[in-house]
């Protein structure tokens, strides 16, 4: 069975499971999800699982919807509007130790990598190079919402990187052009 099977499956099973705990009448049978963020490619398996049907063989007339941040998904579970959130597990984590009546049903990526770049001509190589650098930063994005527990494990002083706030679709721009370094 290829990767991308197994994560169309895993993600069905997840759904379903979690379908399940939500319809406890028989009618319930649509289920709304929202993802955490905009649209992008670690996505795409829920959307080849819906076009090849898995969803509805296993008897869900699943909703997909985007993102605005982890916190509203999660606080939209909560308030009802919701029934599924796709978020960063670290997000769910943190929900739930703030007393959030969420659980977490499933698991499709056990480990995800973080990214920063930065410019050829002023690199950073370890953590510590980050000081008195600048980061582009968008609400709710894992690698800048949790900066603070990357600093005390790297043992640097946070408040020597600046956070730049932006609209994520700009953030690359903004680092080409220079104005993040």
């Amino acid at each position: 069975m290829s990767y991308i099977r197994s994560l169309i499956c895993m993600a069905a099973a997840g759904i379903a499971s979690a379908a399940l705990l939500l319809s406890q009448s028989a009618s319930a049978e649509t289920v709304n999800l929202r993802f955490s963020w905009k649209l992008k490619g670690e996505y795409a398996f829920f959307y080849l699982g819906q076009d090849k049907g898995f969803y509805r063989d296993a008897g869900i007339d699943l909703h997909l919807g985007e993102g605005a941040g982890a916190q509203a998904a999660l606080s939209a579970v909560v308030q009802g509007q919701e029934d599924l959130a796709v978020v960063p597990g670290i997000f769910a984590l943190t929900a739930i130790q703030k007393g959030m009546p969420v659980k977490i049903v499933a698991l499709y990526q056990p480990a995800a990598p973080v990214v920063l770049l930065s410019h050829r001509g002023n690199p950073v190589n370890r953590p510590a190079d980050l000081e008195g650098k600048s980061i582009a930063s968008s609400v709710g994005e894992t690698s800048t919402a949790y900066l603070d527990v990357f600093c005390s494990r790297n043992k640097i002083d946070c408040s020597k990187i600046s956070q730049i706030h932006m609209d994520s679709q700009i953030r690359i721009s903004q680092f080409v052009q220079g104005k993040v370094s």
